[in-house]
């Protein structure tokens, strides 16, 4: 599979990279939209994964539906040269990461909290069949306060197992 993509290359013919990310899976990039119309000018940001086999399309249609109060939103996905693009709603909030650097140490309380969220966000996801990554890269402090992952989806979408919890 080829590379990916670096600042200054268009996706898609719509959006031009300003920005690339390491990524726990995959690139992060920070987009530009150059296509004419209502988003004209807007950002995004656009998380690209190599995929190892070619999606059904109601597998892009399950990552596109997928759980918004665990996933942040997504906008549009498409494949493009072997690899999935999730394009993003415009993001309110801050990596976890970034938020821990400039916010510890936290408050038992919000230990709690934020763990409660994300422990609840894992179950729920393995109940459907879904999956999410934990790490401060791949998890989002909402403007809100809210606790959502942005890499994440359908287990058989990327290759992974399904299975069901045990009580």
């Amino acid at each position: 599979m080829s590379e990916f993509k670096q600042k200054g290359d268009i996706i898609q013919g719509t959006y031009e990279i300003t920005s690339v990310f390491p990524f726990v899976e995959g690139v992060l990039y920070y987009t530009t939209v150059k296509k004419e119309g209502p988003d004209s000018g807007q950002t995004r940001f656009i998380h690209a994964v190599n995929m190892k086999k070619k999606p059904a399309d109601y597998e892009l249609d399950e990552l596109m539906s997928r759980n918004q109060e665990m996933f942040f939103p997504i906008q549009e996905v498409f494949l493009e040269d072997g690899k999935l693009y999730q394009v993003f709603n415009k993001m309110e909030g801050i990596l976890f990461g970034v938020y821990l650097m400039r916010s510890a140490p936290l408050t038992m309380d919000e230990v709690a909290r934020i763990l409660k969220t994300v422990t609840n966000h894992l179950m729920q996801c393995y109940d459907e069949e879904q999956f999410a990554l934990i790490d401060p890269q791949n998890m989002m402090i909402t403007s809100t306060g809210e606790v959502r992952f942005l890499f994440g989806g359908p287990k058989r979408l990327f290759g992974l197992r399904a299975g069901k919890r045990k009580m």
